[in-house]
């Protein structure tokens, strides 16, 4: 990733963090709507799963913001929903941000998305990764 797009997600993460609850809820409102397979496989509540998914993107932002390009991760990223995640993710930073989400922005986020640095964001995004919320 160029310095630019870790610019952009970072910033765009630090807008719609304030309102990370709302960010989540549209984010899986639309994932299952894409993808409706993937809603059985969540077993913890979706507040959870939010907290999970929030912790993934802070580390996520945080690993990008000080220069590591790679995150201690269980599985690959581009698993077989990597466009999925991707799609649903740009949408809701568009609906969440609406003009703060340029182009520019949704285009840096699927490059983070379909890098192996995202791999612990889409399994936890996916269902395929449950961390123990403390």
């Amino acid at each position: 990733m160029t310095a630019r797009e870790i610019k952009l997600v970072c910033d765009s993460w630090k807008q719609a963090a304030p309102v990370a609850d709302t960010v989540v809820r549209l984010f899986y409102l639309r994932l299952f709507q894409l993808a409706p397979e993937l809603r059985g496989r969540f077993h913890t509540s979706m507040s959870d799963q939010g907290d999970q998914l929030v912790a993934a993107i802070d580390d996520l932002t945080d690993c990008l913001a000080h220069g590591e390009d790679t995150l201690l991760a269980p599985a690959p990223a581009g698993g077989v929903y990597a466009d999925v995640v991707a799609k649903a993710w740009t949408w809701t930073l568009r609906q969440e941000l609406g003009r703060k989400a340029p182009m520019a922005t949704r285009k840096a986020w699927r490059t983070v998305l379909s890098s192996p640095t995202s791999a612990a964001l889409y399994s936890i995004a996916v269902g395929e990764l449950e961390l123990a919320v403390a």
